[in-house]
């Protein structure tokens, strides 16, 4: 169990980023909810550095429910800058990137199905549409839909088609 209560700054200051950084590694694993339980350990910690982390995480955790937002957690980052801590902001800022660069590499998992459903979605077309042109049932066409928002990280058809434009899957 971490104290901290600790007389020492120094103490209270390691325990409180070594949890911030366990926070940041639950969130881009994806694990949301477990990385939330672990900043709640943060909240009566009132040193800077320890708010600008939970900060981040916060955005972070954020940013992969909706990939939009991960531009705002890269932006806080700066805050460490500020305070003197530019290590962190470059251990944090390479594990961001590391993992934008790991979904960047994931557009190839769609596969050639999933990627024309895509384009007729990108085009107006609704999942009736597209099983008449394609010769699939609905159903077919549903399940390549779900697969396309889950394989891209999405909650919905049109953040799909907003992640896939950003990254060049769609016109």
């Amino acid at each position: 169990l971490i104290d901290f209560e600790s007389p020492f700054l120094h103490v209270r200051k390691q325990m409180g980023m070594a949890l911030a950084f366990c926070a940041c590694a639950e969130s881009l694993a994806g694990r949301t909810t477990s990385a939330s339980r672990i900043l709640q350990r943060l909240n009566g910690e009132a040193l800077p550095v320890i708010e600008a982390l939970r900060d981040i995480v916060l955005a972070l955790c954020r940013a992969v429910k909706n990939q939009l937002l991960k531009d705002d957690a890269l932006e806080r980052l700066q805050a460490l800058d500020a305070m003197g801590y530019g290590g962190v902001r470059k251990v944090v800022s390479q594990a961001i990137e590391r993992s934008v660069h790991l979904e960047a590499a994931g557009d190839g998992i769609l596969t050639p199905a999933e990627l024309a459903v895509l384009h007729a979605l990108s085009e107006g077309r609704g999942p009736k549409d597209i099983a008449l042109e394609t010769g699939r049932s609905v159903y077919t066409v549903q399940v390549h839909i779900k697969n396309i928002i889950k394989k891209l990280g999405c909650s919905g058809r049109n953040e799909a088609l907003i992640i896939a434009r950003r990254r060049g899957l769609v016109g």
